[in-house]
């Protein structure tokens, strides 16, 4: 690579580390573009040495070489974008120089470098998740080679792009059934990758520092699990793979790359048919389901195993039909007959555009909302558009299904709509945010691209008794930067809270707002984007991981993890012959008031050493202090290591806390559990956002309200999609807000049924403080069977029916008695109930509690208790000292027993002890709740 500067300029590559230390690589490039390079162990020596190689040519140092080049009388200069690239590529070549081939030229590693880049920008694997099969055809002096390849990086972890060389080794591995037969597969399988990799960090900070990408390209070929050498040939084709997969896109053509370095090398993308079932999730999903994912039925079992098969005949089914609905079709026919027509009859009609327009067309894809806006809105002439024109002139000659789209066209306006909900291949259902109006879009291929609380600048139609999409903007705003826009057209329209009416959005003035609004908005979020926010714990400490590691004396560690867990607040984790793992808890949490404790570090101890680690360095001093003073010299510090504070790209949002509870398994998912919990604190949590109030308080005014709802919309936006829908809803289901931000209003006889909630569900919310503490699942029925009798007890105190019984019984219980151990959980219990239950009047009776492959079943039922009737009060049993829940309880689950085998059966009213059965009360629609 050429260097037209004259006077040669040293740069730095490293440092890098040794079995010694650390040691850097000093180059200098010549005009000629030849380089010159030393190893030293530091900046002065390094320099030295470039000094004497270059006896007769004065040289410059780069800025991160100032200092020492300035003690050296040598003077400082900005590294040019060709010098900044050689460096880039050194380092990576350096990096990762036994992955490929001796042979393999330097412009070969740049090339791959710059398609990195391009990847890392594109983010294809927004659009397209690794479970989708890609053909990949490689084009090489006239050969074509076809093989399967996979994109990385949905899940957020590893990102990058695979090829499997053989046909059909990449479907039979994503159909493996089995961890087994995964195994089998990737034993045999021949493979060619690059992943984006933060490692080696010494190359990954000298890359960022150059080209602004924190990863770097790392290529590997692995036949039959035996890493191999990448070839020349190999390194221009995972070139071409990244820039064809940057250009990825639902439902567009095939994606074309091509490397830069003779002989070149082109790849072409095709993603599968719309029929292809791997492609084509069920009607049920909002967002993708991944093979090993737990099935959305709620059957607990992976979703290949369960549904998958039953998914995809529907999917082929209902993708039988085209990949463009036959609306579109037409439409693209008509928005070409329509410029034509107003090109000849009025020319330059659109040649003095305003700026946003402008700036529309000058996009990539811009010209997907560009050319209907020009066709059904743009005027040309005043108070005229290019589709009246054109109506006018072909009048009665246009077919039927013409006359329709067009005459529906003639409705549409732009907006800002936001998506309430996706049907992945299906359609995606919207509101307007400045109309109110919702709507259900038939849209194939452009559900794939968008998510939960996105927000589409859009023209919608109804073509015949559907809704679809008539130019979409190709760029999505956040919920804050479409916030921003529609309080801007709000303003200008002088409409704050009322909806906008249809009519008033089709002015040319209003269409050029929104444009400008849209631009403006996205050049934010992409400044916002490139913040960096500092991570802390929930103590307010700077989130950096910390590793002690300590010598054990003379092989003494199962006695030193022994003391350890002798300590307050340790847990066992996992004991094997050879280690031992723990975790160091404390009671609270500065953050969240329902947490019991938090997680501040953990420990693994094995025959040499003791390893402690911790995420600041306040909790690793704390433990360091700790075990020296309870072990003494049984064991000996070392080492620490620790790393720099995390930072994420997350705007303006301020510092972002960390940190973790501990809770008990007791099913395989007990973060559902935990998320309902955490949502039902949530809302009695003042925010600063809300100036200080909780979500409950804003509830109560329609300002407040407002602000509330933008940042729910905000935070469900932000979080993964499974947890920003879940949380969402049930943080909204708390307060009584929908998903637009209307106030759900309920009856008394509703709040008094539990709001429609099922018996069991609220039981188990009910119960969520005592269970996630337990470690053993045969006390999960005693447990729920104490939260039943101290529900039924304080909803009949409520009715006038025990006259204070509830706080008798707890009082005994304090005085010992069959009550001892229970006394503490039936009064947290008894508050708990009254702080978010207070309004539910039914009685609860635990029918059955069952678990199977670690899973939990609960059969309860409930009916409303009458006023002031004290016996309608369910018999519960009431646990003894031997089935508390701090203590044992007897046998478990009968064998074989199954989610199918208990059927819910019908509730019979309880009875007096005259034998006359007591009828449920009267105002309730529903005289029992079953859930199994």
């Amino acid at each position: 690579m050429a260097y037209d500067e004259a006077m040669p300029l040293a740069f730095r590559v490293g440092p890098m580390p040794t079995p010694t230390g650390s040691e850097s690589l000093y180059v200098a490039i010549r005009s000629s573009g030849q380089p010159v390079a030393v190893q030293a162990g530091d900046d002065d020596r390094g320099l030295r040495e470039l000094i004497e190689a270059l006896p007769e040519e004065p040289l410059e140092v780069e800025p991160a070489l100032a200092k020492a080049g300035k003690r050296l009388g040598l003077r400082r200069a900005r590294l040019p974008a060709e010098v900044a690239h050689i460096k880039a590529t050194m380092t990576l070549a350096i990096a990762i120089g036994d992955a490929f081939d001796d042979d393999v030229r330097p412009e070969r590693v740049g090339d791959l470098l710059d398609a990195s880049v391009g990847f890392m920008r594109a983010r294809p694997w927004r659009w397209i998740d690794g479970d989708t099969p890609l053909r990949v055809e490689v084009d090489s002096d006239g050969q074509q080679e076809v093989y399967q390849g996979s994109l990385m990086g949905q899940a957020g972890q590893e990102l990058g792009f695979m090829i499997a060389m053989e046909p059909g080794a990449l479907e039979r591995l994503l159909m493996a059934e089995d961890e087994d037969e995964l195994e089998a597969l990737s034993e045999t399988m021949d493979m060619l990758s690059v992943s984006m990799e933060r490692e080696p960090t010494w190359a990954v900070k000298t890359i960022t520092a150059v080209l602004g990408t924190r990863r770097l390209p790392m290529p590997m070929r692995v036949a039959q699990q035996e890493p191999q050498r990448v070839t020349a040939h190999e390194l221009a084709m995972l070139s071409a793979v990244l820039r064809a997969a940057s250009e990825l896109r639902p439902g567009g053509p095939p994606a074309r790359g091509k490397s830069t370095t003779e002989p070149p090398v082109e790849v072409t993308l095709h993603l599968p048919e719309p029929d292809a079932a791997t492609t084509s999730p069920s009607r049920r999903e909002t967002t993708k389901v991944g093979r090993n994912a737990p099935c959305p039925c709620g059957s607990g079992r992976k979703y290949k195993r369960c549904c998958l098969a039953a998914d995809a005949e529907e999917a082929r089914r209902r993708n039988a039909e085209p990949a463009t609905t036959p609306a579109h079709a037409l439409e693209v026919s008509l928005v070409r007959e329509i410029l034509e027509h107003a090109d000849a009859e009025h020319p330059g009609w659109c040649d003095d555009l305003p700026p946003p327009w402008r700036d529309l067309g000058a996009q990539p894809n811009g010209v997907q909302l560009l050319m209907p806006l020009l066709a059904f809105q743009r005027e040309v002439e005043p108070g005229r558009s290019a589709l009246r024109a054109y109506m006018e002139r072909e009048g009665d000659a246009l077919p039927p299904a013409a006359r329709e789209l067009l005459t529906a066209q003639t409705n549409a306006v732009l907006s800002v709509w936001e998506v309430l909900d996706v049907r992945v291949g299906e359609g995606i259902e919207l509101v307007d945010l400045l109309t109110g109006e919702r709507r259900y879009v038939d849209e194939l291929s452009g559900s794939r691209g968008v998510g939960f609380r996105d927000a589409l600048l859009a023209r919608v139609i109804e073509a015949g008794s559907r809704f679809v999409l008539s130019g979409v903007h190709p760029q999505r705003l956040t919920p804050e930067g479409a916030h921003e826009v529609v309080t801007e057209i709000r303003r200008r329209l002088g409409l704050k809270v009322k909806p906008v009416p249809p009519e008033r959005l089709a002015a040319p003035e209003v269409v050029d707002a929104l444009l400008e609004r849209w631009q403006a908005a996205l050049a934010v979020t992409r400044e916002d984007a490139t913040i960096e926010q500092e991570l802390r714990n929930t103590d307010g400490e700077p989130l950096a991981t910390h590793e002690d590691r300590y010598a054990i004396d003379g092989g003494r560690w199962r006695e030193v993890a022994e003391a350890i867990l002798g300590l307050p607040g340790t847990y066992l984790d996992d004991q094997t012959r050879k280690k031992v793992e723990i975790t160091f808890t404390k009671p609270g949490n500065a953050m969240h008031p329902h947490w019991r404790c938090t997680v501040v570090g953990s420990a693994v101890a094995d025959a040499r050493w003791l390893k402690v680690e911790a995420n600041s360095q306040a909790r690793i001093d704390a433990l360091r202090q700790t075990l020296e003073r309870t072990l003494g010299p049984r064991i000996v510090h070392r080492e620490r290591k620790a790393s720099p504070p995390r930072v994420v790209r997350a705007g303006k949002t301020g510092p972002i806390a960390v940190d973790a509870t501990r809770t008990g398994r007791l099913w395989t998912q007990p973060q559902q559990l935990m998320l309902r919990e955490q949502a039902r604190h949530f809302v009695e949590t003042p925010l600063e956002a809300l100036g200080g109030r909780t979500p409950r308080r804003a509830m109560g005014t329609a300002r407040d309200r407002r602000v509330l709802h933008q940042l729910l919309k905000n935070n469900e936006h932000r979080m993964a999609p499974g947890d920003a829908t879940d949380f969402g809803l049930l943080v909204r289901e708390q307060l009584g807000l929908s998903l637009t931000g209307e106030v759900i209003v309920q009856s008394a006889d509703e709040r008094r049924l539990g709001s429609g909630r099922k018996v069991s569900e609220t039981l188990l919310d009910f119960a969520a403080p005592l269970l996630l503490e337990l470690d053993d699942d045969a006390l999960v029925r005693p447990v729920l069977e104490l939260a039943a009798m101290v529900w039924n007890m304080d909803v009949v105190e409520r009715e006038g029916g025990l006259g204070g019984m509830s706080r008798r019984l707890l009082g005994r219980a304090g005085r010992g008695g069959p009550w001892a151990d229970a006394h503490q959980p039936m009064e947290e219990l008894r508050q708990r109930r009254r702080r978010f239950f207070g309004e539910d009047r039914r009685l609860i009776e635990v029918r059955d509690v069952r678990w199977r492959d670690g899973e939990i079943y609960v059969e309860a039922a409930a009916r409303l208790a009458s006023p002031g009737a004290r016996r309608s009060l369910p018999r519960a049993t009431v646990p003894s000292k031997k089935r508390g829940p701090t203590a044992k309880a007897g046998k478990g689950p009968e064998p074989g027993a199954s989610k199918e085998s208990k059927e819910p059966r019908e509730a019979k009213p309880a009875q007096t002890k005259s034998g006359r059965k007591e009828e449920p009360d009267e105002r309730s629609p529903q005289q029992l709740d079953l859930l199994k």
